[in-house]
């Protein structure tokens, strides 16, 4: 029987030696560098690693790398992954920029090209400035938010007034009207508000045709002076009747443009509500308008963010050190102008 005996302590098998640990994390580096457009990015220095996985490959030596040079230690190259930074390769060197950017780190929301930072500040201001961590981007999308809450706003308000005035004008000078309700367009209810009644679209209906409304004070009456003053002129045989081209054309002029019998109005005097309904019009259109306005401040915004992020980013990739900024001046009238100024 034969019996197995446990080998001397002193004789210990040797272990393959592994590949230098610091020339596989140099590779990796490198790898990850490149791969996210390294050579576009502003630099920042690696932090030291505090893992005790990674301090035994820190401290050994890689021999023959790289190539031609004497040995390295590389005492800041390690890759963290999941927190947004990449890491290179050779230790010791200073921060650089552009080309010369190996032995950085670099934050990997700044990996944005000018037609990306372009893009994403056109479609949502302040996006690419965020890109390329800068803190303007407060500003433009400040200016973003605050424009929609106000055009929201105003439309909302202008919508109501528009709403209360509409119907005010359908119970009040327009009760007599047969029919279903129609509502017209803004330069109607301009005119109700101007003339105290439209007038008869048809002034002799037991006559032939359309017989005009002949009373100036009415809208109807008041559209056919102005068409006899278009067409109606004076010649050497007096002014055009009946069965005449010119005649004819005021006509049309004026079937054309009148209130026809379901859109007839009338404010019988009730003063106290027409000027409610003047009132309201007013503050819609106002209201209406100021919305109109807010939507150019808008669409300017996006094109100001969009101008500066494209700028911000040539300037980096150029590895320049100068800075874009948005400068507003006011002009007359309440109005600004707002303008790129580029410092070194």
């Amino acid at each position: 029987m034969r019996t197995l005996r446990r080998p001397p302590s002193s004789v210990a098998r040797p272990l393959p030696r592994p590949a230098p640990p610091s020339l596989a994390c140099a590779v990796l580096a490198v790898l990850v560098a490149g791969a996210e457009g390294l050579a576009s990015q502003s630099s920042a220095e690696a932090p030291e690693s505090p893992s005790p996985v990674w301090a035994p490959v820190l401290a050994n030596p890689s021999p023959g790398w790289p190539p031609g040079e004497r040995a390295v230690v590389p005492s800041s190259a390690f890759v963290r992954l999941g927190a947004g930074f990449h890491g290179a390769t050779r230790p010791g060197m200073p921060s650089a920029r552009g080309s010369n950017a190996a032995g950085t780190i670099q934050p990997a929301s700044a990996a944005i090209s000018p037609a990306r930072a372009l893009l994403y500040s056109g479609v949502l201001p302040g996006w690419g400035q965020r890109r390329l961590n800068k803190v303007r981007w407060l500003g433009f999308m400040a200016v973003e938010l605050v424009g929609w809450g106000f055009l929201w706003e105003r439309r909302r308000t202008g919508h109501d007034f528009r709403t209360r005035y509409r119907d005010l004008a359908w119970f009040v000078a327009r009760r007599g009207t047969l029919g279903e309700r129609m509502d017209g367009d803004f330069e109607y209810y301009e005119s109700l508000g101007k003339y105290r009644a439209s007038g008869a679209f048809d002034a002799d209906p037991y006559m032939g045709g359309v017989q005009p409304e002949t009373d100036t004070t009415t809208y109807n009456g008041a559209l056919w002076s102005l068409a006899n003053e278009i067409y109606l002129v004076p010649g050497d045989q007096g002014v055009p009747g009946p069965g005449s081209s010119e005649y004819e054309q005021a006509m049309e002029y004026y079937i054309d443009r009148s209130v026809t019998p379901e859109y007839q109005w009338d404010w019988n005097g009730d003063d106290v509500n027409r000027a409610e309904y003047d009132s309201l019009i007013r503050r819609s259109d106002a209201a209406l308008r100021r919305a109109t306005t807010i939507v150019g401040v808008i669409l300017a915004n996006h094109l100001a963010a969009a101008f500066d992020a494209f700028i911000t980013a040539r300037l980096r990739a150029a590895n320049s050190t100068a800075e874009v900024r948005l400068i507003a001046v006011p002009e007359r009238y309440g109005r600004w102008w707002v303008g790129g100024q580029l410092i070194p």
